[in-house]
């Protein structure tokens, strides 16, 4: 005589081995994601950094390089720890828009929005570095 198992043990089973995983990779992903604008957080606060950013024509790179780091900063972690990570997406995402090379807000404020290029680069080269792929 052969033996069936039920559908409820198997979608049980089914069940706990998805949440085993998911404990695992949900994390790992929320942090690996996060990564991407981690890494970037240094060269907004190095002179560097601001330097390059006021010579493509950042108005108050003083203020604004270190002001984009600290959102790229809060927002990471944020997302990282899944504390407030909705908080920290919608900072993310605004770190985001405003480093879209200026084109997403060129609408609103027409060729000045050019000038956060460096914003795009910071970004783009961070997932170079881990190796995510983007073009």
């Amino acid at each position: 005589m052969a033996t069936t198992t039920s559908p409820h043990y198997r979608h049980h089973f089914h069940g706990h081995a998805e949440s085993r995983a998911d404990s695992y990779l949900v994390p790992a992903g929320r942090v690996l994601f996060a990564l991407i604008f981690l890494q970037t957080v240094p060269m907004h606060f190095s002179e560097a950094g601001i330097q390059y950013a006021a010579a493509h024509g950042v108005p108050a790179a003083g203020l604004l390089v270190p002001l984009s780091g600290v959102m790229a900063f809060v927002g990471g972690l944020s997302v990282a720890l899944g504390y407030y990570a909705r908080v920290g997406a919608l900072l993310l995402a605004l770190f985001l828009l405003l480093s879209a090379s200026g084109d997403l807000l060129v609408p609103l404020l027409g060729r000045a929005a050019g000038p956060f290029d460096y914003l795009h680069e910071f970004a783009h080269d961070g997932r170079h570095l881990l190796g995510v792929p983007c073009h």
